[in-house]
């Protein structure tokens, strides 16, 4: 008995089919492509959907059994418009494409019913856009779908969307978990025009017309951040899931809906998780993984891939008074500055790549910190955190982050997070695992505990006083005119 947990990403389609024991019994990956001109992203539906059924195919013939289930990770907000016969009609706008910010008014009137910070990000001013704008392609819209709906809907003929999906679209209300009526009769559009929000873990079908899945069980996985977390053992209130990819985003456990309006405005969003009152918020940093990768570009001393092995050793043992603010694509939350610039303090004659490496680290973490004090102000603590992500493999980064922290940090033996939570809910809904415990025994195996170390605590406190007056302090800067 086997589960295929399959991770849609914007760079590529990522498929792990796992059995009973745990075991990997087979991987396959292809990559996306994704247009970027000025303000416009754009990625190709129809190309995504051909790279998911390379992938899934692949993954099934390697894993020499038979496929049960398939739970299915995704990026959000994007949305897909189809005709009445399923076919699409456009490219899809990106989270990242801006068109649709003089539509975001609307939001701004429910923010307390989607916890939703008012942004061009989400799926509805994208839709109000599209609707203005492609008024011709919009009267042939038959369905609007976000990539995970799309996927389920090709693979079952089923129009089922997670809840945690559906609440990045800025349609949903997070108390009812289900498609406001208010605010879809103030944006003029049906609820119709939607997938239905369902729990994680709802069976939607089974696959047609895929050999050699055909008869597999497909169910909804989630937003991909909320799949890493129940990937990652994210299970109690105090659990989070630290992802340290491009963007590094920390994900807390919580009970009830405790992010208020203020939160919000600091870009904090409330994404139901489970059937036990339990939601999540994402705390990010744009530029985690992709601040490593500016310095391995234009800093480091070689081109080589593996930028972590390379200085772990020379930066481990060294302390400096650099100081970095990490904010190289603008700043995310608590600020939502997007006009915000990233800063190197402290440069001497003296100062080395290696000080610069870490210091960057640095920097990452106490942001970080900043936005872990920001949501134990709103009543969510963390207790346990647990590494993912490539910035993971990093053993000095990870330690950093267990002191500035003050908090032991795990690391996982997979660190295909997105794609174990999917196949934990493909497991649960074919009764290969009879509880989600029992699933996360087998699925999740932790590699190593990073405690923190009392005196290298200390030493980054005194640091973490000055950084969190970076960010005002060169906020000054900015709006002195020099021209």
């Amino acid at each position: 008995m086997a589960v295929i947990g399959l991770d849609i990403g914007t760079s590529g389609c990522k498929a792990i089919a796992y059995r009973s024991d745990g075991k990997a019994l087979a991987h396959a990956y292809i990559e996306n492509k994704v247009e970027y001109s000025g303000d416009v992203s754009e990625i190709n539906a129809d190309q995504v959907w051909e790279n998911v059924k390379i992938v899934l195919c692949q993954c099934a013939i390697q894993a020499g059994e038979p496929i049960d289930g398939i739970g299915i990770s995704s990026f959000g907000e994007s949305f897909i418009a189809v005709d009445e016969s399923g076919n699409v009609l456009m490219p899809s706008m990106l989270y990242t494409d801006t068109r649709g910010n003089e539509e975001i008014g609307i939001m701004k009137q429910f923010v307390s019913t989607t916890k939703l910070m008012p942004h061009a990000t989400f799926t509805l001013p994208k839709v109000l856009w599209f609707r203005k704008h492609c008024a011709d392609v919009f009267r042939r819209t038959h369905h609007i779908f976000l990539f995970e709906d799309f996927i389920i809907f090709r693979l079952t003929g089923a129009f089922i969307i997670s809840q945690s999906m559906a609440a990045r679209t800025g349609f949903l209300d997070i108390t009812s978990k289900q498609y406001s009526q208010s605010i879809m009769n103030k944006a003029e559009l049906s609820p119709e025009l939607f997938s239905k929000p369902m729990l994680p873990g709802t069976t939607c079908g089974i696959v047609r017309h895929l050999p050699p899945l055909d008869g597999a069980i497909v169910v909804t996985g989630g937003q991909d951040q909320v799949c890493a977390a129940l990937g990652a053992g994210v299970m109690e209130e105090g659990d989070a899931v630290c992802g340290i990819g491009t963007v590094e985003c920390i994900t807390p456990l919580f009970n009830g809906i405790l992010i208020n309006d203020r939160m919000v405005q600091s870009g904090y969003c409330c994404i139901p998780f489970d059937t036990n009152n339990h939601y999540v918020t994402f705390a990010y940093n744009y530029t985690g993984g992709a601040s490593i990768k500016w310095f391995a570009r234009n800093l480091a001393s070689s081109s080589t891939a593996d930028i972590y092995s390379e200085y772990e050793r020379k930066a481990t043992p060294l302390h400096n008074e650099l100081l970095v603010l990490p904010h190289f694509a603008g700043a995310a939350t608590p600020y939502m500055d997007i006009n915000a610039r990233a800063a190197i303090l402290g440069i001497t004659l003296a100062t080395t790549q290696e000080d610069i490496y870490r210091a960057i680290m640095e920097g990452c973490c106490y942001e970080m910190r900043i936005n872990l004090e920001q949501l134990y102000e709103g009543g969510i603590s963390v207790k346990r955190l647990v590494a993912t992500g490539g910035g993971a493999a990093s053993s000095l980064w990870v330690q950093m982050k267990a002191d500035i922290f003050n908090l032991p940090v795990q690391t996982l033996q997979n660190p295909e997070a997105g794609t174990v939570g999917a196949a934990i809910l493909a497991g649960l809904a074919t009764g290969m695992f009879s509880s989600k415990s029992e699933a996360v025994a087998s699925l999740v195996q932790y590699n190593r505990t990073y405690d923190p170390q009392h005196c290298e605590h200390g030493y980054y406190e005194k640091k973490y006083s000055k950084y969190r007056l970076l960010y005002h302090a060169l906020k000054k800067l900015d709006e002195v005119s020099i021209c």
